[in-house]
């Protein structure tokens, strides 16, 4: 008899394949567009849309930008998740501003970096 018991991992916290789905989903229903009229401006098949919608597929960042253009926006980079919490009290939009004004290259949480401690 073969063992039938699948491994799940529980400890993931986010499913980083469902939530890509769940924005597709949402940008889709935005621009009031079936499946099929999503399909025909990003240059693929119903069925494509589909899986990746239902989490089954995971669509490359090609194809995510290929989604964007047709519909008329743009994507946003994602983050690890550490990056959503406040970094000493320091938030990225003041990060990039401390970059913008000072020239300087910093680190993630705003640190002025050395030049030993750059990496390129």
């Amino acid at each position: 008899m073969k063992n039938s018991k699948i491994k799940i991992n529980k400890s993931r916290k986010h499913d980083f394949r469902f939530e890509v789905a769940n924005l597709i989903t949402e940008a889709r229903y935005h621009y009031k567009l079936t499946q099929a009229q999503l399909a025909k401006k990003v240059g693929t098949q119903q069925p494509s849309i589909a899986r990746i919608e239902s989490g089954s597929t995971l669509p490359s960042l090609s194809f995510l930008e290929r989604l964007a253009d047709s519909i008329g926006t743009y994507l946003i980079a994602p983050k690890f998740g550490f990056m959503n919490q406040e970094r000493e009290g320091i938030f990225e939009e003041e990060i990039l501003e401390k970059r913008f004004n000072t020239g300087s290259i910093l680190s993630p949480y705003g640190e002025e970096l050395s030049a030993s401690k750059r990496v390129y």
